[in-house]
């Protein structure tokens, strides 16, 4: 571990957040990480092992009787200390510690503090929490829920989805006169010799995607006769941090489409990379991604994955999987009835026992592109019981063999079930062995940090980093301002 990194926040600028809190003094936020600093406390804190463990017996007490009292309310805001502190998951996900709370001092600074800490509720719940919740905060929840950042997030197949980033304001907050003092500052940062990298970092590293292409209008219309911002953008910086660089400035839904093209172009079809993308996204993220492949290509994604994915024998339902979900019609998560998630158990267990196979297959491609993430996660969780011979995950493969489509569904079951692990797994695989997938360990930084990758973060310290937190993988892997930028979209800020 380099020591650079060590003293994170300390002295930060006092800058406003959108909370009207300060920044650099921010309270800790309780519960991250413990499975990971314990195995790391450093000699120097045993003695605070002691004080720890009363601390949480403490914790845990007070938590106990405060949830007793008001129970629904505990779910939604664990108010502690005045505090906003995030509980983890509802019972879809028991393998969380409930509250590892106490951190000893030395290791405050370590890691990210979670920007959006609201986003917990779906939307149903919004109106009664408010209620409860002392004054100050009631602002706080109408104002981070109302703004366009939130909105893309609010659509993940778990509530509790919380974003690394940390920009200074929230969209609705961001003017253009933000924007163009941030092209000011970006400007002169690019005139000196040697250009200001630090100075490049904090503004593409603490923007939104919103944000940053508001930026890059702002630039080009005050300073772009000459030279396009991208265009001087790639003339200041090299290598790993130019790429990551002209990526985070793109519009949103670029990274998306280039990546799908990369997928079909050439001789083989790369059908995990398409997938990976496809599945994934939210309607919204699909309808950018739809936008910017059309600008660029001059054909729609749709002609192009179909033409991609059209066989020549068997059922086409890779086909019909790929363009129902190019639709962007998936209905929004959290708005469930268990009625219909039990009929469809049952409706797609019936038909693997007796229907015919291709019709059998409709109805899987059906269910799997018009139910929302948390409606199919529901029903991965209850099939066996209802089958009893397969689980959703064996059902898929009776029903397709080997197949594409298998994968995209499985891949579907994965993710909406586990979306955390999901993207945790892929961290392991852009940066583990020899040498480092940079494409994919760029992609996954820039396309999570705004929606999840501080709760995926949590899950890749407790599960996948060998003991490890992501931010030490990343240092490992990357150096200088290509890793400071990182580290950076994963909420480290100096």
């Amino acid at each position: 571990m380099h020591h650079h990194h060590h003293h994170h926040g300390h002295n930060q600028p006092q800058q406003q957040n959108q909370y009207g809190g300060y920044q650099g003094n921010q309270p800790r936020q309780q519960n991250q990480y413990q499975g990971n600093q314990q195995q790391n406390m450093n000699q120097n804190n045993m003695q605070n092992q002691q004080m720890m463990n009363q601390q949480q017996m403490m914790y845990q007490q007070q938590l106990r009787q405060q949830q007793m009292m008001n129970n629904q309310m505990m779910q939604q805001n664990n108010m502690m200390h005045g505090q906003l502190t995030s509980v983890p998951y509802g019972n879809m996900q028991q393998q969380q510690p409930m509250f590892s709370n106490y951190q000893p001092p030395q290791q405050q600074q370590q890691q990210p503090k979670p920007q959006y800490q609201q986003q917990q509720q779906p939307q149903q719940q919004q109106m009664n929490t408010n209620t409860n919740v002392n004054t100050n905060n009631t602002n706080l929840t109408k104002k981070l829920n109302t703004d366009k950042f939130d909105d893309k997030q609010r659509d993940q197949p778990l509530n509790d989805a919380q974003p690394s980033l940390r920009p200074l304001k929230t969209n609705k907050e961001y003017t253009e006169k933000d924007a163009k003092e941030d092209a000011g500052t970006l400007y002169k940062a690019f005139k000196g010799f040697g250009s200001d990298k630090k100075t490049i970092t904090m503004i593409a590293g603490r923007r939104t995607t919103y944000q940053r292409v508001m930026i890059k209008r702002a630039y080009n219309q005050e300073y772009g006769k000459k030279e396009g911002f991208i265009k001087r953008l790639k003339s200041e910086t090299s290598g790993k941090y130019e790429d990551m660089l002209v990526n985070l400035f793109k519009d949103a839904g670029f990274i998306d489409a280039m990546v799908i093209h990369d997928a079909m172009e050439g001789m083989g079809f790369n059908t995990d990379q398409l997938l990976e993308v496809l599945v994934t996204r939210t309607n919204q993220e699909i309808l950018d991604m739809k936008k910017v492949y059309q600008n660029k290509f001059k054909e729609t994604l749709e002609k192009r994955v179909g033409s991609e994915t059209k066989k020549t024998f068997g059922s086409g339902s890779f086909k019909t999987f790929c363009l129902k979900i190019c639709e962007a019609k998936r209905p929004l998560s959290g708005k469930d009835d268990q009625n219909a998630i039990q009929q469809d158990a049952e409706m797609l267990n019936r038909q693997l026992q007796q229907g015919k196979k291709d019709d059998t297959k409709r109805t899987f491609v059906q269910v799997f592109t018009e139910r929302s993430w948390s409606h199919l996660a529901a029903m991965a969780g209850i099939f066996q019981q209802i089958s009893k011979k397969y689980t959703l995950m064996s059902a898929v493969q009776h029903a397709f063999g080997k197949s594409d489509t298998c994968k995209g569904m499985q891949m579907i079951i994965d993710f909406v079930t586990q979306p955390y692990d999901f993207w945790a797994k892929r961290f392991v695989k852009s940066m583990e062995g020899m040498g480092t997938n940079d494409k994919l360990l760029q992609r996954l930084v820039i396309t999570r940090c705004e929606i999840d990758l501080f709760s995926i973060q949590q899950v890749f310290g407790q599960r996948y980093g060998k003991g490890k937190t992501l931010k030490n993988w990343i240092e490992d892997d990357t150096s200088g301002d290509y890793e400071k930028l990182l580290l950076c979209l994963c909420g480290y800020v100096d």
